[in-house]
This record gives structure tokens, sequence and C-alpha cells, in this order.
């Protein structure tokens, strides 16, 4: 707090300051009080972060849950922890509120395509074993670590996304804006 007041005052914003600190003050309070939740406070850098990923393949895995995306009706998707890592840092996967999911091209078999956004409601770190055959397909007694996505009601895209990587999936992996995938 003081330091962002000293920095309003350097910026030649000294008439803001008592006012800065006042607010700062009350939500101090309002946070110890848990009127307002700290979570609210982290820094956000793009309030509409979509990462692409392409869906994994059906074999060995149920046809309801590939059912689930095709008809807008997924609600889970899951992604190893080593995967993700292996592309972003580890606090991007805070940060994300949308997934681009890649689906066999209706085109093009050997690529993906992308014709709905899905809301992020969640996210949860958890052993693969914890994740049900209804979340990702199939179930599985591995104990390593997978990001577990809550997923919303999805949005349709105008225009698809086509030409999307097949394999492998950390190709399909990207950082975008909801604007700028949008725009493709």
């Amino acid at each position: 707090m003081a330091l962002g007041a000293y920095f309003l005052e350097l910026n030649g914003f000294d008439y803001l300051v008592t006012r800065f600190v006042q607010e700062m003050e009350n939500i101090v309070v309002w946070v110890a009080d848990n009127v307002i939740d700290k979570n609210l406070l982290q820094q956000m850098l793009y309030p509409d972060l979509t990462m692409t990923i392409a869906l994994g393949g059906k074999r060995g895995r149920m046809d309801t849950y590939f059912d689930a995306f095709e008809q807008g009706r997924a609600q889970w998707y899951h992604t190893p922890q080593a995967t993700f890592s292996a592309k972003f840092k580890q606090h991007v996967v805070d940060e994300i509120r949308y997934l681009a999911l890649g689906v066999t091209s209706e085109y093009h078999s050997q690529t993906k395509q992308i014709d709905r956004l899905w809301p992020v409601k969640r996210v949860a770190l958890l052993p693969r074993y914890a994740i049900t055959a209804e979340q990702a397909g199939r179930e599985s007694s591995s104990d390593e670590p997978y990001y577990l996505f809550e997923l919303g009601r999805p949005l349709t895209l105008q225009q698809l996304v086509k030409k999307m990587p097949h394999r492998p999936i950390k190709n399909t992996m990207k950082l975008t804006t909801l604007n700028k995938l949008e725009g493709v």
C-alpha cells in the first residue's frame, strides 16, 4: 500500500494519495473479514485467455466421452501436468478462461478443427486415478498429476478454425485471446 502511494506521488498524482490509502485500507479490512475473497485480488493479465488444445485419441475411451464434445454437453477436459508444463509456466493455468478444443476435422481427417469455445469454470490438479471415466473417457490407476478443467456451456464459433495439427498434442497447445481467435 505504501509503495503504491509512493508511486502515485512520484508520478504526479499526489492529489490521489489520500483517497488511495483510504480505499486500500477498506479493502484490507474487507479481505480480513472475508467480505472479499483474497483470490479476487490476484493479477490477471488476460481476462479472455484461451488455450487451444486437441482432444486425445478415441482408442480405449468410451464413445459417450466424445459424443458429449460433439453434442456440446461435455463438462470436463483433462491433460497431464507434464504436457502443460512443457509449454507454459504453471501460473498460466489459473488464468485460462476458455478452452478451444480441437476435434477431428470434417474436411481433413489428418487434422483437427475448432468449432466451439468452452468456458473454464474451475481447474484442479489431481492424480489421474482421481479422474473418473465420465470425466476422461476411461479410468486409470496412474498417480501422474493431471489438470482437470471443469467446463461451462460452449460458445459456437461463427467460423471454424481449420487445419489444427493432429499430433503430438503439445503442438496443438497455443495461448491466444478470445478476440484474436474470433478474427481467425
